[in-house]
């Protein structure tokens, strides 16, 4: 095959896909996280499906398929800014997701697909949708007493953005890796956003194009179930921090350190001040009493601003916070390791009030 004229003629604008199929070499396998899910229909609004319900056995998600739930009266869209970061990720996707992802587009062009459920997306993310339980123990105890209301999983998480689909196809011998070429989208760059790409292993064909903000994924989130905590480590808890009438959750780092042993320290006692730093907001509104504190509103947040205040109730409630689930990293230098951690935490309902006190103890003196 003489490469040269046909990649002129992509450049040119003609765009002849199906002339690169024929004979294929091994290609990449590729997969997506197994909680992130490319929508079948794209809009600017989907709040009505946020929270609803995936069945427990079902092996492919649809937003549009998702159960309601009376519980899902405590579920409120919580809109954040994304900060339009560029991202180019794989999402899965199920028959009608990779349709409207462009695969029978591809399909038609004679290219053989190479696995039409997971859909690799190239995007701008502006903002994220994100389910909030705005009252956790109600939450959980609608989900008891009516038990056919929910399942383990629920739509927690929508991604709005920019960008482009891109279905892969088996890569044809005398196919050169780095060809990036086809016709542009008015609103997308040609160069970031190309009709075909060759790697190394893979050619990837322009599928569907979103130029204006549109909610194209979602994410699933795990619920936690009756104070079943056994499984909550096996979740993103760092991405977003899970949510339990057992008690509050709380998520620290630490920075880069010398060993794991001192990075766990530090996250451990990040975690503690940042219970301090909760129960001491939580006893100015008035949300936890502290019948023995002399000094409540802007006097304890004053008493919590200085170091040896926040050490000393740090101190008094180490006993009270529970250590779930730890992330331990290493990172290899030309000169030395480094080592940080994740901590996720919890503050059980049951010690909530007895730690206020001692909170409330430590800022008295």
């Amino acid at each position: 095959m003489n490469l040269r004229p046909l990649a002129l003629t992509l450049m040119a604008g003609t765009l002849s896909l199906a002339a690169w199929a024929g004979a294929t070499s091994n290609t990449a396998t590729f997969s997506a996280a197994p909680n992130v899910f490319l929508r079948s229909s794209y809009d600017t609004d989907p709040s009505n499906y946020l929270g609803r319900f995936v069945a427990d056995s079902a092996a492919e998600a649809d937003d549009s398929a998702a159960a309601e739930s009376v519980c899902r009266q405590y579920v409120q869209p919580d809109v954040k800014d994304a900060g339009e970061v560029f991202y180019d990720e794989f999402f899965n996707a199920n028959t009608a997701a990779s349709l409207t992802a462009g695969l029978q587009k591809i399909i038609s062009l004679g290219a053989s697909v190479s696995n039409s459920k997971t859909v690799r997306v190239r995007y701008t993310l502006t903002k994220k949708m994100i389910a909030k339980i705005t009252d956790p123990a109600a939450y959980d105890a609608c989900c008891k007493a009516a038990p056919d209301q929910c399942t383990k999983r629920y739509i927690g998480e929508y991604l709005m953005g920019t960008g482009a689909t891109y279905i892969g196809a088996e890569k044809a011998r005398g196919m050169k890796a780095g060809i990036k070429a086809g016709i542009g989208i008015p609103g997308l760059d040609v160069n970031i956003f190309p009709e075909l790409e060759v790697t190394n292993d893979q050619a990837w064909y322009r599928g569907t194009t979103f130029t204006k903000p549109v909610y194209f994924a979602f994410k699933l989130t795990d619920r936690l179930v009756g104070g079943d905590l056994s499984s909550i480590c096996s979740t993103d808890w760092e991405a977003q921090i899970p949510r339990t009438s057992e008690g509050q959750w709380f998520v620290a780092k630490s920075g880069r350190t010398d060993s794991e042993a001192v990075a766990r320290k530090v996250a451990m006692q990040t975690a503690r001040e940042q219970v301090v730093n909760w129960l001491g907001e939580q006893i100015t509104t008035g949300s936890v009493k502290v019948e023995s504190l002399g000094a409540t509103g802007g006097t304890i947040q004053s008493s919590l601003s200085q170091e040896d205040v926040v050490e000393r109730a740090s101190s008094g409630i180490a006993s009270l916070v529970k250590d779930q689930c730890w992330k331990d990293r290493k990172e290899e230098a030309a000169d030395r390791d480094y080592y940080s951690a994740s901590v996720l935490v919890l503050l059980p309902t049951a010690e909530k009030q007895r730690a206020a006190e001692v909170v409330g103890g430590a800022a008295r003196k």
